[in-house]
């Protein structure tokens, strides 16, 4: 649904009606709300709605999951920081993030920060160290590798190397 234009409202709904539901049943379906506010957010951002996005996620207790659950709602909550054009808010996000979790969810919220650095006018900054992200996750089998490609063709665009960063956008391909 977070592709499909047509179905994400219905999605919405849904999701909205599944966790108002949770809501009702209290704190111990904690880890149930935190994982429906993050897709009802990813839903929210799809559908160019980001500052929704991030009033949702606000209200997911955080420090009440395991580390593996608070570093997925850290991520999608500085996806959508960064969609709303709250930068430093996302930065704040990120920083709160305490590796390790999830190898893959740690080098993607890395990722994440680097974004942020892209967006306040740090794109060298940002390129630095880049590659070693692939080393954290060994055998990748997620799209790290293409994520990092994108991330670095953001940095190249930002620096003026649009060429540059045409050239790493085609490796996709």
């Amino acid at each position: 649904a977070v592709l499909d234009d047509e179905a994400r409202p219905a999605a919405i709904q849904e999701v909205r009606e599944a966790l108002r539901r949770a809501n009702r049943l209290g704190t111990r379906l904690k880890v149930e709300q935190a994982h429906l506010s993050v897709i009802l957010a990813e839903l929210l951002d799809a559908s160019d709605r980001a500052e929704e996005a991030c009033e949702v996620l606000a209200r997911v207790k955080i420090d009440d999951l395991d580390d593996a659950r608070r570093a997925v709602v850290r991520h999608t909550k500085a996806v959508v920081q960064i969609s709303a054009g709250r930068f430093d808010e996302a930065e704040a996000t990120i920083r709160a993030h305490r590796p390790p979790s999830e190898p893959d969810v740690d080098a993607r919220i890395e990722l994440l920060s680097r974004m942020v650095k892209i967006e306040k006018g740090e794109a060298e900054a940002a390129m630095e160290g880049l590659d070693s992200i692939l080393a954290k996750v060994p055998g990748d089998e997620t799209g790290l590798a293409d994520d990092v490609l994108v991330v670095r063709a953001a940095c190249l665009e930002a620096l003026g190397k649009k060429d540059e960063a045409i050239a790493e956008l085609r490796k996709l391909e």
